[in-house]
């Protein structure tokens, strides 16, 4: 999921946080309506997630934390009641800023404008740029550029442009 976030999604949602003064720490994913909070600390290990967007109910337990899910279904992790149900806000907080933040940003939009003959060179003009920052970080770390692994890259990554 996190591949598939816009470009720059995950600093967007950083940024936010920041503006907040949420904690960095634990920071949700947040793609669409998903809300994906983590359990445990992001790293390079892993931990397990949990949807915050069908979560219907919370309640302490002695040793953790009762969640549940579409009504029915009931998980108990070993996590706080009261660290958890913190970060369950704070994910809601950051994706209702986020949505305001892009539905601000959406009237800037002006490809849907153009759809008619320019979307072909608006797609190949974005994959150029992608393309060329992608080959300048490479070169810049001395790695070798090789133009078909980037574009499969690209593809892979962010889609087909087309």
């Amino acid at each position: 999921m996190v591949h598939q976030l816009d470009f720059g999604g995950r600093q967007l949602i950083k940024n936010i946080a920041e503006q907040l003064e949420f904690s960095l720490s634990r920071l949700p994913i947040i793609k669409g309506d998903a809300e994906l909070i983590p359990l445990g600390a992001v790293s390079r290990h892993s931990t397990s997630w949990i949807g915050a967007q069908q979560l219907t109910g919370m309640g302490a337990l002695q040793t953790g934390t009762e969640l549940t899910f579409c009504h029915r279904l009931k998980l108990s992790v070993d996590k706080s009641y009261y660290q958890l149900s913190r970060q369950v806000n704070e994910a809601h907080k950051i994706h209702e800023v986020l949505v305001s933040e892009l539905q601000a940003q959406y009237q800037y939009l002006f490809s849907k404008t153009f759809e008619t003959g320019q979307q072909p060179v608006l797609m190949a003009a974005k994959r150029q740029m992608i393309f060329e920052f992608m080959a300048k970080m490479l070169k810049s770390r001395g790695y070798p550029v090789i133009p078909s692994e980037i574009n499969l890259d690209i593809d892979r990554y962010f889609g087909k442009l087309e």
